[in-house]
């Protein structure tokens, strides 16, 4: 309590202990970017592995298991972290947010091979918008809720770019924890929450359905579905049409920037990411939109 109270009342310091936070929750967010794919991957060939068996052919089966066998009992937890490439296991001060990134030059320890950007770029997101949002809404439920919103739009949207796969796993969490949030009208009101989280669904379901009737090709997924879902719940109904907007044109521009540089027409689009960013932005500022387009 006293912690809170000095926080509240000295901006800066809260500034600078929130993004010291956020970094450290990024760190993390970074082992589920990481190694809930891998996890997802074990647990898909398992499934894999046991229909063939089933079906009679052990030889392939065989070859699956033996494959995936590398990423067997895989957790969040275990084992500690460690290189992708020399698979070394990391010192503490390795583990350091930023920092060590700064101190190592972007290079492993042990065998020098190039550390991913994505490790300091989402600690640094992290902790920009966990100050962002304690700043704004100070040490409130509110804040709980907007900082769990954020940091799981991250690692949906770090999955999405590295292996465009939007996991149910956390679709899921999020849509649920958007409507337990707004049990108390925390940011809507539990109709408008529960209303948001059908609508989107089936209305992004509709939108991909008859898009693939007319080009006979999946233009988008069914974790985009879901997000859309997910974000209904959180921002309610009402705000939906504007997320969409924010989304598809982020989107066709982040689109045609990729385009351009892969030179290629084929090139599969992640729009997690853009779903993400405009939930983020109707999650916080909705209201005033809605309140500057009807004027």
């Amino acid at each position: 309590m006293i912690l809170t109270e000095l926080l509240n009342k000295l901006p800066s310091i809260t500034i600078l202990f929130a993004f010291f936070v956020g970094t450290i929750i990024g760190s993390f967010l970074n082992v589920v970017v990481y190694r809930l794919p891998l996890m997802l991957q074990e647990s898909w060939s398992e499934y894999a592995a046991d229909a063939l068996r089933t079906s009679g052919f052990m030889d392939y089966a065989g070859i699956i298991s033996r494959d995936n066998n590398i990423n067997k009992n895989l957790t969040l937890a275990y084992p500690r972290s460690h290189c992708p490439t020399c698979k070394r296991t990391l010192k503490s001060y390795h583990l350091l947010p930023l920092v060590s990134f700064i101190a190592l030059k972007g290079k492993c320890e042990f065998c020098k091979s190039a550390i991913n950007f994505r490790y300091p770029a989402i600690e640094f997101i992290c902790g920009v918008l966990t100050s962002y949002v304690i700043y704004r809404y100070q040490f409130t439920w509110m804040t709980v809720g907007c900082c769990f919103f954020i940091w799981i739009l991250i690692c949906l949207s770090f999955i999405d770019i590295e292996k465009k796969i939007l996991p149910d796993f956390l679709t899921i969490l999020l849509l649920w924890s958007g409507i337990i949030f707004n049990l108390n009208a925390m940011f809507v009101s539990l109709e408008e929450s529960v209303i948001g989280a059908i609508f989107g669904y089936l209305f992004l379901w509709a939108i991909a359905t008859i898009f693939k009737l007319v080009t006979r090709k999946d233009g988008m997924g069914q974790g985009d579905v879901k997000l859309f879902a997910a974000l209904g719940a959180w921002v309610g109904w009402s705000s939906l049409p504007i997320l969409l907007v924010l989304a598809s044109c982020a989107g066709i521009f982040g689109g045609c920037i990729q385009i351009l540089r892969k030179s290629t027409k084929t090139q599969s689009i992640a729009f997690g990411p853009y779903l993400a960013s405009a939930g983020f932005i109707a999650l916080l500022w909705g209201n005033e939109i809605k309140n500057l387009i009807l004027r």
